[in-house]
């Protein structure tokens, strides 16, 4: 699986996320997210390498709790340095990561994770075009 998007954020938005991420799925993206596609049993950080160094695309779900997040910050040095496609996701206003400062970004902080203009910038992003709107 070389073309998914592997969505990156902090465990405190995973309400947000998982429902995004849903969301996405219904529209036929291919997302992986930790919560729902690792196995039961296996080895937790060796499946988010392999997930993050195959996706075509990391989806980064910025807010304060994911800018401070080690493990957020992480996963988005990789993808930098893999030449990943990065999509950043506003969910909450906070200072925007240097990295991503020069990249435009999808604004869902007034928005919930099914608002269909908010996914429809997220498709087009993707380069997918939306049937669903």
């Amino acid at each position: 699986m070389h073309d998914h998007v592997f969505i990156c954020y902090a465990r405190e938005d995973q309400v947000f996320t998982l429902e995004l991420a849903g969301n996405l799925r219904d529209r036929g993206i291919p997302v992986w997210i930790d919560q729902v596609d690792i196995p039961t049993g296996a080895d937790w950080d060796m499946a988010i390498d392999d997930a993050l160094y195959e996706c075509a695309t990391l989806l980064i779900v910025i807010s304060p709790d994911a800018v401070s997040s080690t493990e957020v910050r992480g996963e988005l040095r990789t993808a930098l340095d893999e030449g990943k496609t990065i999509l950043p996701l506003i969910h909450k206003a906070c200072r925007i990561p240097r990295q991503l400062r020069l990249l435009q970004y999808a604004d869902f902080t007034n928005l919930e994770p099914a608002d269909e203009d908010g996914l429809k910038q997220v498709l087009e992003a993707l380069g997918i075009e939306s049937t669903r709107i």
